[in-house]
């Protein structure tokens, strides 16, 4: 199975942010091709530059169209729309467009955007689950899509320098999402200058046993495909001492 991982200039231009998923998916060969949060619309936390897209917008059916021809399945971030509020999305497309809407903000999103109320596991080729930006902080939310069958964990991230360098962040914590929960991981950030802010990208894989296997650290536009065996996960799964999850006891634990 191939996951093309990709980090990209933030931008505003929606025309311009679906051109190059239209290129990047045209020009490789992947099952997986997984973007950065709000990579569609841009990402701002300033009010009067943030954009947003609906999901009956023509220009998705052209990225399912896409995603339906090269038998793929696109991953990819956008501020959507719904019902006069305003979301900050994950999109699945491929036979159909599903969304997930990030359920934990940060605390400047919490004054420009509603939050979700449901986790989600995304039925790809195989469970996938997804933990926005800030929310792969959280191990519940790991846990619990682990719990609801997710096999492959995608963490997209919207994270400028001043949040801190991926690179030294991310070792410290997103092998032991994956470890302790024995899936996949894959996470990409944005890159470039936009709205004032400056990011960082960087691109992280990690197997179910914890070890990173691949990782990419710049702030340039930046594509990976990276090779996976997907029976990895029922394989580290079968091995009772390290199925941590198996041997909870949840009734311990409480709130």
């Amino acid at each position: 199975m191939k996951i093309a991982l990709i980090q990209n200039d933030n931008s505003c231009d929606i025309a311009q942010n679906i051109a190059k998923i239209m290129d990047i998916v045209s020009r490789r060969r992947a099952d997986y091709y997984v973007f950065p949060e709000s990579f569609i619309t841009g990402y701002s936390s300033n009010r009067d530059n943030i954009k947003t897209i609906t999901l009956d917008d023509v220009r998705l059916e052209q990225i399912r169209t896409m995603a339906v021809e090269q038998n793929c399945h696109i991953f990819v971030g956008a501020n959507i729309a719904c019902a006069e509020r305003r979301y900050i999305g994950y999109l699945h497309i491929h036979q159909k467009i599903d969304v997930y809407y990030k359920t934990h903000l940060g605390i400047k999103e919490e004054s420009l955007f509603d939050s979700g109320a449901a986790l989600k596991v995304f039925d790809g080729i195989v469970p996938t689950g997804v933990s926005i930006c800030i929310e792969s902080h959280f191990g519940d939310i790991a846990q619990s899509l682990r719990l609801r069958g997710a096999e492959i964990l995608l963490v997209p991230f919207a994270s400028p320098k001043v949040c801190g360098g991926r690179q030294k962040l991310w070792r410290k914590y997103l092998p032991a999402r994956a470890y302790d929960n024995q899936m996949f991981l894959f996470a990409t950030n944005l890159t470039g200058l936009a709205n004032g802010l400056v990011f960082s990208g960087g691109m992280m894989a990690v197997d179910p046993r914890g070890n990173i296997i691949y990782e990419h650290y710049d702030d340039a536009e930046h594509v990976a495909i990276v090779e996976i065996d997907e029976s990895a996960v029922a394989a580290a799964r079968a091995r009772s001492k390290i199925n941590y999850i198996d041997r909870r006891r949840p009734e311990l634990y409480g709130g």
